[in-house]
């Protein structure tokens, strides 16, 4: 009997041991903070991940993070001119079933009105820091009820110079995005037949493939896009993605040095959107991620608990 009690007793201890082991490692690494099985580390071809089931989006100036190291306590953000403190006190992490595909967290643009052009945005770079000439960024995307598109950039790429590359934008208050590229300067609108508007109280899963001509002057680089309507949860999403356009013909190598440094999560409108925006499930890889499996809300791990220290 005593054994018994015993042996119940370490059961105990190590099960606790081991949930809090889960817990540490979720959010271990400022490159890799997902429970979706593609982000255990496991894969190289992930540069990124982010589900933000820790509950917040802590952000810190781009700068002062770097001189600091204070992207270790920040997942790996960084924050723009625009950044401000969230008003609700939850560092814009919005919690209690609000995520994507069945999953707790998400996080916000807070927000806005016409009278500011810009809400929460922030900047993340890839694994290690690396450049790459090929990328496919995935990520979940909500207009909030009452959200209304100005002229806004909603995903940019930088190249190596932090220099914006190419930008998935709202063009002019439409709700079809589209890619406004630098090199050249050109708008490419969604091409393959099947346009897809972005409507409000729905979640969208979204993929964008960038790839770098072969060299300066080559027109072998392009652009794929991928958006599907994943329903009010979220969970909508079952199949392998709709591809929405494709440029597969552009000279958008402007020297031989030229490569993808960072993506910046941005909500900036030259004609100012009113309203709120949410994201959740950010993957970049140098492969297709596609949507969340339906099983992916399962795998989710717990929320970290508030007195271990690990921030």
């Amino acid at each position: 009997m005593q054994r018994n009690r015993v042996e119940n007793v370490l059961k105990a201890i190590f099960a606790m041991s081991f949930s809090l082991a889960l817990d540490r490692a979720a959010w271990a690494d400022m490159y890799l903070n997902s429970a979706e099985p593609l982000c255990s580390g496991d894969d190289p071809t992930v540069l990124m991940c982010d589900d933000f089931e820790d509950g917040d989006w802590v952000i810190k100036n781009c700068d002062q993070a770097n001189s600091s190291g204070g992207l270790a306590q920040t997942d790996g953000w960084c924050g723009t001119i625009y950044w401000r403190p969230d008003p609700q006190g939850t560092n814009f992490g919005r919690c209690g079933g609000l995520g994507a595909a069945g999953t707790d967290c998400a996080i916000t643009s807070d927000v806005r009105t016409t009278a500011t052009n810009g809400g929460q945005m922030g900047l993340h770079a890839f694994k290690n820091d690396s450049t790459q000439t090929d990328i496919y960024l995935r990520w979940y995307h909500y207009l909030m009820p009452g959200f209304q598109p100005g002229h806004e950039k909603v995903m940019m790429i930088h190249d190596q110079s932090r220099g914006q590359h190419h930008t998935l934008f709202f063009p002019f208050g439409s709700r079809e995005m589209d890619i406004q590229t630098v090199y050249p300067d050109a708008r490419l609108a969604q091409n393959q037949g099947n346009g897809i508007s972005l409507q409000n109280g729905r979640w969208y899963y979204i993929e964008m493939h960038s790839w770098l001509a072969s060299c300066v002057g080559c027109a072998d680089g392009g652009y794929e896009l991928w958006i599907d309507d994943c329903g009010a949860s979220g969970t909508g999403c079952t199949g392998p993605g709709t591809m929405r356009l494709r440029y597969a013909n552009q000279a958008n190598r402007p020297s031989a040095q030229t490569a993808f440094l960072e993506m910046w999560l941005e909500n900036w409108a030259n004609t100012p959107s009113s309203g709120e925006e949410r994201y959740d499930q950010f993957v970049i890889a140098t492969r297709r991620v596609g949507p969340m499996s339906p099983k992916a809300a399962d795998v989710v791990a717990p929320g970290r608990p508030g007195n271990l220290g690990l921030r």
